[in-house]
């Protein structure tokens, strides 16, 4: 081979390898899209190595006055599991660790404190999940909407009185996804629809509330529908907002939703991340009137958040970060981890 030839076949890898490098980082693009959609139909990612600041192994930092909290630990098997933290004092203890090729899609506390809905499947390879429940008390594990292929519960949320479980519906049995909010009856596990193109739903009053989901697939407005099936909507700020995380405690003594700061500009991957793809971006929390209709921004911190949940006095979230706890709208930092998930409470 002449030397012409070696030059034109070491420019030819260089491109190769940058082609790699490029197809790798859509790789990476597309991952962080499907798991910012909580992770439908794929295994549990294994975590990277993380610095001190960011431990895999969990550490609480401080203690706060509150009630006890529940979350998704999601590190590398065996430690893949649902724990308590008690703020009050800072001791967590395993309550269900995650078996082999079993996957979480999310967790709701009810009421009672005595009984968690998991968005669950025992194995991942079913592609599907279904919607378990799991008693506090005895630690037994209970299907009340049992594994389907290509459908998926999302986002669950307890009704009011307790009698049901609302969810995210994600129907992949047709050609093209379908999104709606669902009730799950507590009795029978009947299944009946809420509201089409819409996720992350929660009760109050007897009104569920939810994200609608555009004809562009963007969440910019709050959708709600009463006890009498009418419909209103709720827009945030000038509607053009992208908005993740719908949550409200049961007397909607606090009702917020996620505000995303905006997305990068320039280069994007293709088009997923204007879908309800991947919204892991910063986002603070905005006060939502369900009564007027309006909504005020709060002055909390920006940050990724993947999973938040209300209670009368608090937001507690799972953040990028590890777990927070938000009330009168001062942040505390109780756990330093990049293996919180989901959490409940």
């Amino acid at each position: 081979m002449t030397e012409t030839g070696n030059a034109g076949s070491a420019t030819e890898w260089r491109w190769v390898a940058r082609g790699l490098k490029v197809a790798l980082a859509a790789t990476v693009a597309l991952a962080a899209w499907i798991i910012g959609f909580r992770g439908l139909g794929e295994p549990a990612p294994v975590l990277p190595d993380a610095t001190a600041q960011f431990s895999l192994d969990l550490e609480v930092i401080t203690t706060i006055d509150h009630d006890i909290v529940y979350a998704v630990e999601q590190r590398k098997r065996p430690n893949y599991r649902i724990f308590s933290l008690d703020p009050t004092t800072g001791e967590t203890a395993t309550i269900f660790t995650v078996p082999e090729n079993a996957i979480i899609y999310g967790i709701a506390l009810n009421a009672a404190r005595d009984t968690l809905a998991m968005a669950y499947s025992p194995d991942h390879n079913l592609d599907g999940n279904g919607i378990a429940l799991l008693d506090l008390t005895d630690d037994s594990l209970t299907w009340l909407v049992d594994v389907t292929a290509d459908s998926y519960y999302t986002d669950p949320a307890w009704s009011t009185d307790g009698t049901a479980v609302l969810a995210t519906f994600v129907d992949r049995t047709g050609d093209d996804e379908a999104l709606s909010v669902v009730r799950v009856d507590g009795g029978n596990g009947h299944v009946s629809t809420l509201a089409e193109r819409a996720i992350d739903p929660v009760e109050t009053d007897d009104t569920v509330f939810y994200l609608t989901v555009d004809d562009d697939n963007a969440r910019r407005a709050i959708g709600a529908i009463d006890s009498d099936g009418v419909h209103t909507a709720i827009t945030v700020g000038d509607g053009s907002h992208d908005l993740d995380h719908l949550i409200a405690d049961p007397a909607a003594a606090i009702f917020a939703v996620a505000v995303l700061q905006p997305a990068y500009t320039g280069l994007t991957f293709g088009d997923p991340a204007d879908a309800h793809g991947n919204h892991d971006r910063p986002s603070t929390w905005w006060n939502v009137n369900a009564t007027s209709g309006t909504t005020t921004p709060t002055e909390t911190e920006a940050i990724s958040t993947y999973d938040a949940t209300a209670t009368s006095q608090s937001i507690v979230s799972a953040t990028n970060e590890g777990l927070a706890i938000i009330q009168d709208g001062v942040q505390t930092d109780l756990i330093k981890s990049r293996a919180i998930r989901f959490v409940a409470a």
